[in-house]
This record gives structure tokens, sequence and C-alpha cells, in this order.
């Protein structure tokens, strides 16, 4: 029995301490508040503390420019080199380069040769064609004509006409001009130069209106 009472004083002792050690060492501890603790501190600091200054002013949109600086090159709209459509020799080339020219003026002339006087032929032609065609007209009136005659007739005459035509369309080519207005860029052809159909007499540069690429 002894030994009993013994062994439960021992606890008892035991049980004691470990009990008085726990509340000796929770008083060093740090006691964390919640977070509706902290929130209410900070608001009693914000409370206490001075109101900060503030400086306002009124501010209206204004305009602003921005610059770009950009890297580009003028064009002109268009560029045509102006050729011949006949062969001869040039005789006349009124234009330099920077020559500003209308639609129309003259670039270069060509020689005119013997094509004036084709068209003296071909006009002469012409007037022998109808002439003919006239007079079998009047003969199949009579009844001493065919009409195969007069259909051979007819065609003499339209070609003749065509003659004509081509003919005052070849001394028209001699001049080659500017085929709308702009500036002479640059000369092909001297007078005295040789030329053959498809030669180039200048290049004509059309300004207006000018591109910034």
């Amino acid at each position: 029995m002894r030994a009993t009472y013994i062994t439960a004083i021992v606890i008892a002792l035991v049980l004691g301490v470990w009990l008085l050690s726990g509340q000796l060492g929770s008083e060093g501890e740090f006691d964390h508040p919640t977070l509706a603790e902290i929130n209410d501190q900070q608001s009693a600091v914000a409370q206490d503390r001075e109101p900060s200054r503030v400086r306002a002013r009124i501010i209206n949109a204004s305009r602003r420019f921005k610059h770009v600086v950009v890297r580009g090159k003028t064009a002109n709209k268009r560029t045509v080199v102006v050729r011949t459509e006949l062969s001869g020799r040039i005789v006349e080339r009124p234009v330099e380069r920077g020559t500003p020219v209308a639609t129309g003026d003259l670039l270069c002339r060509i020689s005119i040769d013997d094509r004036q006087a084709g068209v003296v032929e071909s006009r002469e032609a012409l007037n022998q064609a109808r002439i003919e065609y006239q007079g079998r007209l009047q003969l199949k009136a009579r009844g001493f004509q065919s009409d195969t005659a007069i259909a051979q007739a007819k065609a003499k005459l339209a070609a003749a006409e065509a003659q004509l035509q081509r003919s005052n369309l070849d001394v028209a080519r001699t001049n080659v001009t500017a085929p709308f207005t702009g500036i002479v860029e640059d000369i092909h052809q001297e007078i005295g130069d040789y030329v053959t159909p498809g030669s180039g007499c200048a290049t004509i540069v059309d300004m207006d209106p000018m591109l910034l690429v």
C-alpha cells in the first residue's frame, strides 16, 4: 500500500510541474491578432493622421500635332517614248530637254522626199477612176455595159480612194507630235539622223499630277 501511495504522489508531482511549466512558458509567446483587429488598428491610425493635401486643376483638351519623318521620291504620272512610224532623215527637231510641250506640238520632222508626189499621183488616179466609173454607169444606162464591168470600175474607184488616204497619212506621219501635254525628258534623234519605223524621237513625261511614292 505504501508503494502505491508513493507512486501516486510522484505522478501528482510530475503533473503539477508539467502544468506549471506550461503557464510559465505562455507568458513570453506573441499574441497573433486577427484580420479584423488589424483593420481596426489601421483605421484608428488613419483617423489620427492629418488630412493629406492635394492640388487640382482643370485640363482642357487641345489639338496636338505629331510629325513623322518618311522617305520617298517624286514620280511623274506617265512616261512615253514617242516613236516614228516612217523611214527617213530627220530634218527638224524644234525641242530640247526640258522643253514644255502641249498636245500636237512638233517633236521631230522627217523628210517628205517623194511622199508629196505620191499624194499628187494618188489624187490623179482617183480622178481617173471616178471618171471611168461615171462613164461606165452612163454606158450601162444605154445597155452597153454589164454588171461585172460596173463592179470592176467601182472597186477600182474604192482602191484609188484608199491609196489617196494612205498617201495623205504618210505625209502627216512625217511630223512626229506630242501625244499629251508634258515636258521633254530626253531627245533620241538629232537633225540628219536616219530613222526607221519604231525609232524613238523624244521621251515625254506627264507632270500633272506629280506623285509622291
